[in-house]
């Protein structure tokens, strides 16, 4: 069965102490859900550029997590079913502009949103608004299952360095990312809002973001609730850093 786990975690200096971390707000958000053989895990980036973007982010991750744990995904295998979540995904979308029309900065209410799906150890459906990191980690086949290696899903884009326009819940829906795929003996899945890319940045660095995922996989399944601040602030991941993070993943056990 899969235990699901999610944390945020807000911009701090190489000089800040991580335990008052949770006094400071953070413009990510994260949620999670699981139940048997089906996890579901959703993550929003508040656009700071915007000036609700803390609001943005609480609102949207929490009218999705809400309407997913609506929805049977116990099924979840056929191609369609990538549809399915993307016709969910602009249900919760509808919905969080019509909550925010009447506001007079509804213009300021900006987040990006990221949906996945993953029902057994096959089978893994997301929808993607914005940039978002969705990584999987499966036993290793050859080896008889004995160790696992990292698979990357979706991540940012990068153009001569330059970041890539950020979508929105604004945004239309012809510019989402969606999709299915089979990932066979999958053992764990992350999605995390885009305060993880400077571990993919290059090839070199993806093996980082490997030993970090494992490590957080490793401390949900013994029930370690303090995963993020004890596995992202270590010197060489604090410098890598640079942004507010909000990850959601899911672990099988």
């Amino acid at each position: 069965m899969w235990i699901a786990f999610h944390q945020t975690v807000p911009q701090l200096s190489s000089d800040r102490d991580p335990r008052f971390a949770s006094k400071l707000r953070c413009e990510d958000a994260a949620a999670s859900w699981n139940f048997g053989d089906v996890g579901i895990l959703v993550v929003a980036d508040g656009l700071g550029s915007s000036h609700r973007p803390a609001d943005a982010s609480l609102l949207a991750s929490s009218i999705a997590i809400r309407n997913l744990c609506r929805d049977d995904f116990s099924g979840l295998g056929e191609e369609r079913d990538a549809s399915r979540l993307t016709a969910a995904v602009a249900g919760i979308r509808s919905e969080f502009l019509e909550l925010i029309d009447s506001l007079e900065d509804s213009a300021e209410w900006k987040t990006t949103l990221g949906v996945a799906v993953v029902c057994g150890r096959d089978t893994l459906a997301y929808c993607l608004i914005g940039d978002s990191i969705l990584a999987v980690q499966q036993d290793d086949l050859e080896g008889g299952g004995a160790s696992q290696h990292l698979h990357l899903v979706e991540h940012p884009i990068r153009v001569s360095g330059q970041p890539t326009s950020t979508e929105t819940l604004h945004s239309e829906v012809a510019t989402w990312s969606s999709g299915l795929v089979r990932v066979p003996l999958m053992t764990g899945v992350l999605l995390s809002t885009d305060g993880l890319e400077g571990f993919i940045q290059d090839e070199e660095s993806i093996p980082r973001l490997d030993g970090v995922f494992r490590t957080m996989l490793e401390k949900l399944r013994i029930n370690d609730r303090q995963i993020i601040q004890e596995t992202l602030w270590t010197s060489e991941i604090r410098s890598r850093k640079q942004d507010d993070i909000g990850i959601a993943l899911v672990s099988w056990i």
